[in-house]
C-alpha cells in the first residue's frame, strides 16, 4: 500500500476509534462489577421479555433507568446475544459523542475556521475519553443527550422555533431515562446562565427564552412518563420509592449503600485528567485566541460569550457535583465536551497533523497499557474461569454468600436467580446441602478455607466455590479445571 493510502486510513478519527474499540475488547475481559452488572441486567430483560422493570439476579433493579439496557436488547434481537454486539453499541454511542461535540463546536464558534476539523481528534485523544469510551458505562450515553440538548437549545435561542425547544426537552427526558435525575445537573446551567451568554443582536430576549422553557420542561416529562406510567401500574410501591426517591435523595446525602460518599474536594483531585494531554501542548499557548480573553475591548464579542458559557457551565456542574456526597470520577464525563470545545477554539490555528498524531499516539499507548494489564492484572478481573465452572454444573444447586452484583448472570447466561445468603449462614447451608455449591468472594487466604473445590483471583481477593462433593466429583473437578482446582 502506498504512503498516501496508509495516510488516508488514519485520516478518520472514527476509524481510529473503531480500531481502539476492537483492540480493547480483544485484550481485556468484562470488568466487574459495573460492566458485568449492566450486561446482566440487559440479559435478564432480554430473556424474560420484561422491558419495563429492570432486574438484577431476577429481582427489581432500581439503581439505573433502562435506556442503555434497551439499546443492548435491541441490538441483541438483531445480531444475537454477545459481548461484541454490546461493544458495538458502545462504539456507536462514543462516535455520536464525537460527532455531536463537533456539531456543537461549529454552532458555538461559526466564524472560527479549523475548529470542526480539530475537535474530533481532540475528543478521541483525550485521556478521559480513552478511559471511558470502550467501557460499558452509562455516562457516554448521557453525554449524547447533554450534547443534543445544547445543540437544540442554541438553535432555539437563535431562532425561537418551538420544535427546537421540544427537542431540547426530549433530550433531557432521554438523558433521565439513561441515568436518572442527575441529568438535570448537566443541563440546568446553560438555562440559568442564558442572560450571561445570549447575544442581544441575534438571540431571543430573556423573557421569550424562559417562556420557551415551559414547553421544554413539559417535553422532558414525555419520555420519563412514557416509561414510569406503565411501571407504576406493574411495579410495587417499594420499587417506585427506591427508584424515584431513594436514588436521588440518598445518593445526594450519601446515605444509600453504594452511593460512594467522598469529600467535597474529591473532583479537584481528578480534575487535571480532563485536560490531558492537550494542556501540555506547546501550541496551545501561542495562539491568537488568547487575545480575546485579555482584551477588554472585545468583552462582548460572540466568541467571548461562548467561552464564558463553557467556563461557567463547567464550573456550575463541578460545584454541584462537589456538593453532592456521592461521587465517582466518571460523573463528570458529560462535561468533557466543554473542555474539548475550548481546546478546539484555542488550537484552531494549530496544524492538524500534530493533533492527529498525538491522538493516535494516546490511543496506541492505551492499547499497549491494556496489553500489559492483560498479562499482569486482568486475570483478577476475568470471570470466565469461574463462569466455565458454573456452566459445567448448571443443574446443581447454587448459592452465593455475601453481596452479589450479578457478576456471572450474563457471562453464564443464567436463566434463573442465584440464591443469595448472608456470609454467616454459609456453613449452615453447606451442611444442609451436601451436594450443592456455595460461591463467595473472600479476602481470606484460600488455603485457610475448608472444602474449596475451585478458586480464582477476584477483584477483592478470590472467588471460591465450596461444596460437599464426593471423592469422584472432586477428581472430576481436578481434571476439568487443573489450574484452578484446590484439594479439599
Amino acid at each position: 500500500m502506498s504512503r498516501r493510502g496508509v495516510a488516508s486510513i488514519w485520516s478518520s478519527p472514527y476509524l481510529l476509534l473503531a480500531l481502539f474499540f476492537a483492540a480493547s475488547a480483544a485484550v481485556r475481559p468484562l470488568l466487574p462489577t459495573a460492566e458485568t452488572r449492566y450486561l446482566s441486567v440487559a440479559w435478564e430483560m432480554f430473556l424474560t421479555r420484561d422491558f419495563l422493570v429492570p432486574t438484577l439476579n431476577f429481582a427489581p433493579y432500581y439503581h439505573k433507568p433502562p435506556l442503555l439496557f434497551w439499546l443492548f436488547d435491541a441490538a441483541w434481537a438483531v445480531f444475537g446475544v454477545h459481548r461484541v454486539v454490546a461493544v458495538g453499541v458502545m462504539f456507536l454511542i462514543a462516535s455520536a459523542c464525537v460527532w455531536l461535540t463537533t456539531r456543537l463546536a461549529r454552532m458555538m464558534f461559526p466564524d472560527t475556521e479549523g475548529i470542526a476539523e480539530r475537535v474530533p481528534w481532540l475528543m478521541v485523544g483525550s485521556v478521559v475519553f480513552a478511559i471511558y469510551a470502550s467501557l460499558i458505562y452509562i455516562d457516554l450515553l448521557q453525554t449524547v443527550f447533554v450534547l443534543t440538548f445544547m445543540i437544540a437549545l442554541l438553535a432555539f435561542a437563535n431562532g425561537g422555533a418551538r420544535r427546537h425547544a421540544l427537542l431540547a426537552g426530549l433530550s433531557i427526558g432521554l438523558g433521565i431515562l439513561a441515568k436518572g435525575p442527575v441529568m438535570l445537573i448537566h443541563v440546568i446551567w446553560p438555562i440559568l446562565l442564558y442572560p450571561w451568554w445570549r447575544n442581544p443582536q441575534c438571540t431571543l430576549p430573556v423573557r421569550a427564552f424562559y417562556r420557551g422553557c415551559v414547553p421544554l420542561a413539559l417535553a422532558a416529562l414525555v419520555p420519563v412518563l412514557a416509561w414510569l406510567g406503565p411501571v407504576m401500574l406493574l411495579a410495587d410501591q417499594d420499587f417506585l420509592y427506591n427508584l424515584v426517591w431513594k436514588q436521588a435523595a440518598e445518593r445526594i446525602s450519601g446515605a444509600m449503600e453504594g452511593a460512594h460518599p467522598r469529600p467535597f474536594y474529591f473532583y479537584l483531585i481528578y480534575l487535571p485528567l480532563l485536560f490531558v494531554p492537550w494542556i501540555f501542548s506547546p501550541h496551545l499557548y501561542r495562539q491568537k485566541g488568547w487575545e480575546l480573553i485579555w482584551s477588554r475591548e472585545r468583552a462582548e464579542d460572540a466568541d467571548f460569550r461562548m467561552l464564558r458559557l463553557l467556563a461557567l457551565w463547567f464550573l456550575g456542574a463541578l460545584v454541584s457535583f462537589s456538593l453532592i456526597s456521592g461521587k465517582q470520577p466518571h460523573y463528570l464525563v458529560p462535561e468533557l465536551p466543554l473542555v474539548v470545545i475550548a481546546f478546539g477554539y484555542f488550537m484552531s490555528t494549530v496544524s492538524l497533523r500534530p493533533i492527529r498524531n498525538a491522538a493516535i499516539a494516546m490511543l496506541a499507548l492505551f492499547v499497549v497499557g491494556q496489553e500489559i494489564a492483560a498479562a499482569a492484572i486482568h486475570g483478577r478481573f476475568d470471570m470466565m474461569p469461574l463462569v466455565q465452572f458454573v456452566r459445567s454444573h448448571r443443574q446443581a444447586e447454587w448459592v452465593f454468600a455475601g453481596q452479589y452484583q450479578g457478576q456471572i448472570n450474563f457471562l453464564a447466561r443464567l436463566d434463573k436467580p442465584l440464591e443469595i445468603i448472608p456470609v454467616e449462614k454459609a456453613e449452615e447451608w453447606l451442611r444442609a446441602h451436601p451436594n450443592g455449591y456455595l460461591l463467595e468472594e473472600t479476602k481470606q487466604p484460600v488455603e485457610a478455607i475448608p472444602a474449596v473445590l475451585f478458586s480464582h483471583a477476584g477483584e477483592k481477593g478470590a472467588y471460591v466455590v465450596r461444596g460437599g462433593a464426593t471423592a469422584e466429583q472432586t477428581h472430576r473437578h481436578a481434571v476439568l479445571f487443573p489450574s484452578h482446582w484446590r484439594p479439599i
